[in-house]
């Protein structure tokens, strides 16, 4: 007696239908992302995950780069009643340097190719000084902080301003 084949999964299949959500595939091919995790077994390629990482740290110094040149305004604008101007105007300058220099080492860390044995050594010392940049950053970020920007709240009887610490 033959046996009967059980049909696959593909065959089961409506036309036009990809059996999950009843939507088929358009113009004939599989458009759809794939999942973002990626198949059991398999090694995700170490390059894009260095342009992903490096991107993500780009945009971390960008939003903060945007965030101290608002503070920098501020303390300039506020000149003649912030208590601690050239504390502040010497740190956040010295930010925003430092995040000039860790987006270079980002541009220049992701024009490596991480597989190749001679240029994987130069894009771990540039990863190290970036790494090291960041970690200035938020050293540098801690004291602006401190720093921070002073509000006068009230006038006194004589006409001074009373300066309250903000934050």
């Amino acid at each position: 007696m033959a046996h009967a084949t059980v049909p696959k999964y593909r065959e089961l299949r409506q036309p036009n239908r990809d059996g999950v959500n009843g939507f088929g595939n358009r113009f004939g091919t599989d458009d759809r992302p794939g999942s973002p995790f990626p198949p059991p077994g398999s090694i995700p390629d170490v390059n894009t995950y260095q342009q992903k990482k490096n991107l993500a740290q780009g945009m971390m110094d960008l939003a903060l780069l945007s965030a101290n040149a608002n503070q920098m305004r501020y303390v300039l604008e506020s000149s003649t009643s912030h208590p601690y101007f050239y504390p502040s105007l010497v740190f956040i300058s010295l930010n925003v340097i430092f995040q000039i220099a860790v987006g270079v080492g980002l541009i220049m860390n992701s024009r490596y190719d991480v597989k190749d044995e001679k240029e994987i050594c130069k894009a771990d010392k540039i990863n190290n000084m970036t790494v090291l940049g960041i970690f200035l950053i938020t050293i540098v970020n801690v004291f602006i902080t401190s720093f921070s920007v002073a509000t006068p709240t009230a006038v006194s009887a004589v006409g001074a301003a009373v300066v309250q610490q903000a934050g």
